[in-house]
């Protein structure tokens, strides 16, 4: 056992001035910032960099195999490994190779400790770790041969993991095909069918919404829901029935890298960040979820620093409206792949509680 700042010198880069355009332009330097830790290994970033803006800033030069760990924000405790020579920003916390340590061996240790690194961080707005606190981390290094066996193991789960979820990635883009198939492109909508408000075609529940805080919330079996899914388990509800949630603010409005719009069924609490909306037919339910999901609805959100769709943005979009028949064949073959989909995401949370078992087996 060892602490993490007695085996590696942990630092953090720089963002060169925004106000030197020539920092940026023109740039062949990668420059990681926290949000382009998404994967186990980065191959490429969102943004570049130039010379100049590397030597006029406190960025620095990465080698490949570097292992980068978010310290703040809504990312805080994302990981990923290096397969470039790159730059960082102020906010990515860098472990340079060891000889005796495998990437891939720190990368599943930090990993294991995200939850860990989420509580500990401080801070209200900008929630944060520092190089000090990273520093004083227990960690136990074995013999390179005992962290390939490791790493072998957990890799196999991964892959198993990320095929699972490029199934049902899938499977979702099967549902979007067949109601183009069916109903024509939304936005364009070359079938004509006529257009309906949307508080023509739901009831608005909104007003049942009660959001509480964490600190007043009681462990139970009831899902907890917010902007996109499920945020947290209490042990009490406010809906039992099928209704659809719809983002009410948030990034996500217009980054869309999680669904705006979702079914619920069953016993559930909302809180204020997502609208309740009720349909008087199952099927109108689904055809509008997937309907969402095929939208561009930048012209309802307003705000810029929290985007968001008021209620009456929301009740005022416009819809296609095929006939109700037709809405039911499609929420038919919907249900089908939703099966389908049921199956592989039980195998999915299976294999991650294997992987958090063996996680806690190998660095608890």
């Amino acid at each position: 056992m060892a602490k993490l700042g007695e085996l590696y010198k942990i630092t953090s880069g720089g963002t060169p001035s925004r106000n030197h355009s020539e920092y940026y332009e023109d740039g062949t330097i990668p420059w990681v910032k926290t949000g382009d830790l998404k994967d186990k290994y980065l191959f490429e970033t969102d943004e570049k960099i130039s010379q100049l803006g590397l030597e006029n800033s406190s960025a620095r030069i990465y080698l490949k195999n570097t292992v980068l760990l978010a310290m703040y924000g809504a990312t805080i405790g994302a990981t990923s490994i290096l397969k470039i020579d790159a730059a960082t920003n102020q906010a990515c916390a860098a472990f340079s190779p060891r000889e005796d340590t495998l990437p891939e061996y720190l990368y599943a240790f930090l990993e294991s400790q995200k939850d860990k690194f989420i509580k500990d961080a401080v801070g209200g707005a900008q929630p944060n770790l520092s190089a000090g606190y990273l520093k004083t981390i227990e960690f136990k290094l074995p013999s390179l041969e005992q962290q390939t066996r490791i790493t072998r193991n957990l890799s196999k789960i991964d892959e198993l993991l990320l095929l699972r979820k490029q199934q049902i990635a899938k499977l979702d883009e099967l549902i979007k095909a067949r109601f183009v198939e069916m109903f024509g492109e939304p936005m364009s909508n070359p079938m004509g069918w006529k257009r309906v408000r949307f508080d023509s075609i739901s009831e608005n529940l909104d007003s049942k919404r009660v959001p509480v805080a964490e600190s007043d919330r009681k462990d139970g079996i009831y899902p907890y829901y917010g902007a996109s899914g499920i945020v947290d388990w209490i042990n009490d509800y406010i809906f039992d029935e099928d209704i659809l949630l719809v983002s009410e603010d948030g990034a996500n409005l217009l980054m869309r890298s999680a669904p705006i719009a979702f079914s619920v069924s069953g016993k559930s609490w909302v809180n204020n960040h997502a609208h309740v909306v009720r349909f008087h037919d199952f099927a109108t339910q689904k055809f509008i979820e997937i309907y969402f999901s095929l939208i561009d609805i930048s012209e309802y959100i307003t705000g810029t620093a929290q985007p968001k769709l008021n209620q009456a943005k929301l009740n005022a979009m416009l819809f296609c409206w095929p006939p109700l028949a037709l809405q039911n064949q499609f929420a038919t073959f919907v249900e089908r792949v939703d099966q389908q989909k049921q199956t592989i995401q039980q195998s999915l949370e299976k294999l991650e509680l294997m992987k958090k078992a063996l996680m806690q087996e190998y660095f608890g």
